[in-house]
């Protein structure tokens, strides 16, 4: 049990953990081998180990629904926490890696995601999501907008 007093060790990465996040309900953590692996806050169980990005992980953050990840591999992606981990939109304009992550989220339908990047660019990506419904099903679309400022040295 992850919550009494005793050291608990979450195995699941093959090399160096680089980042973490956790919530009341799992514990995240992105690694230097390009996976992520999320395990169950209470029990410590492996849950499941994300393989889709191409290179470290070098920031995660939580929202209620999804886990945002950025890597050395020039992407941000989104996670549905709430159907499989299945990755639901990915971030590409950066030119180098991503290697730190902001996420300012204002509802559930509003999320501004800033990213700084060794292409020496901070880009804010605005996100609307709308809902939809089909046969069913409710599920939301994202819109996202970009804009980024340079970054120099003097």
């Amino acid at each position: 049990d992850i919550h009494s007093d005793k050291t608990v060790t979450l195995n699941g990465p093959s090399n160096s953990i680089e980042c973490f996040t956790y919530n009341d309900k799992i514990i995240a953590a992105g690694s230097s081998d390009s996976t992520i692996c999320i395990w169950d806050y209470s029990t410590g169980k492996l849950l499941h180990k994300i393989s889709e990005h191409s290179d470290d992980i070098t920031g995660l953050y939580l929202t209620d629904d999804e886990l945002i990840s950025s890597s050395r591999d020039h992407t941000i992606r989104f996670w549905d926490l709430e159907n499989g981990y299945k990755s639901n939109a990915v971030l590409e304009g950066h030119t180098d890696w991503v290697y730190d992550l902001l996420v300012i989220q204002s509802d559930h339908n509003f999320t501004k995601v800033i990213s700084a990047s060794w292409d020496h660019t901070i880009k804010v990506w605005s996100r609307f999501r709308k809902k939809k419904h089909g046969k069913g099903k409710k599920f939301l679309k994202s819109f996202f907008k970009s804009s980024s400022s340079s970054a120099s040295s003097s």
